[in-house]
């Protein structure tokens, strides 16, 4: 826990709370729901940022391999499409959390509008304390949320706990390949980025969660391009967003995207991180092999 103890942590998730509850518009118009980065196979890769945003969520339901029927937990849930893709095309049941109110009623709309009401539930709720029964899901996923987080170690103890023996959790990460100047710490900062990880961080703070790493991939150059696409849908849109947010705000934003670009392609990196809940004797049989 950072110096100041629980108050300043407090302040700091209603802080990113506050923030998307502010830029839901924003991030709307210019994403249409998918909040994270796309993925493509390389430069000749012609998919759009939704598809390639929709690559990526399809890439989570493949390394978290859950049963129909079976409950996922979507920590840091957004507008729920990532975790109602998985509803519909795993059939599991699904359980998002945010501490956005206005994700969490957007996702609850989504659900219904998708027919998908019956196999999902989306809440506000706090990932340094989860409030579900222990052993209660067959697989977890923290899909660009897990930086966002003041106690990156403490959010994973939580995601352990609650899920059963020889369950799946995968989550993406921003890490710093190298320190960052002020300015930069800014850039992060604005984006309500909490606790930047380096590399090899997930793997220690995984084991001391009582999770074992399966998997460790750089996915930097494959998610690279999906700020350029932003930065271009934000152009595309430029009339809309400044209705709804006035122009000082939208060249502000305008400007972070192209920061976070150069910041990127200099200091920052992209990680895909998958990892076990062992059995240690519950006599469970995981999904997978070792």
């Amino acid at each position: 826990m950072r110096p100041g103890g629980a108050r300043e942590t407090e302040d700091i998730r209603g802080a990113v709370g506050l923030f998307y509850d502010d830029m839901d518009a924003f991030y709307e118009a210019v994403w249409e729901g998918n909040l994270h980065a796309g993925l493509w196979s390389g430069p000749e890769d012609r998919a759009s940022l939704a598809e390639a945003q929709d690559r990526m969520t399809d890439l989570f339901i493949e390394r978290v391999r859950l049963r129909p029927g079976e409950r996922l937990l979507d920590v840091g849930c957004g507008t729920g499409v990532p975790a109602l893709r998985a509803a519909r095309g795993a059939r599991c049941r699904v359980v998002g959390v945010t501490v956005s109110r206005a994700q969490a009623s957007r996702a609850r709309a989504l659900a219904l509008e998708s027919g998908l009401a019956d196999r999902s539930a989306f809440l506000r709720g706090e990932a340094l304390a989860l409030p579900f029964a222990s052993v209660a899901f067959d697989g977890a996923w923290a899909l660009e949320s897990i930086f966002h987080f003041p106690d990156r170690a403490q959010a994973l103890r939580e995601i352990s706990r609650v899920l059963r023996p020889g369950a799946r959790l995968v989550l993406t990460d921003i890490v710093a390949r190298r320190g960052l100047d002020p300015r930069q710490r800014g850039i992060v900062a604005a984006l309500q980025i909490d606790s930047l990880a380096a590399p090899g961080d997930d793997p220690r703070l995984l084991e001391e969660a009582g999770l074992e790493c399966l998997e460790l991939e750089d996915l930097s150059a494959r998610v690279q391009r999906s700020i350029g696409e932003t930065v271009a849908a934000t152009d595309a849109r430029r009339a809309a967003l400044v209705e709804a947010y006035g122009a000082k705000l939208y060249e502000s934003m305008r400007r972070l995207l192209l920061e976070l670009e150069v910041l990127y392609a200099d200091k920052l990196g992209y990680v895909l991180v998958v990892a076990r809940k062992p059995l240690r004797g519950h006599g469970s049989q995981p999904h997978d092999g070792p």
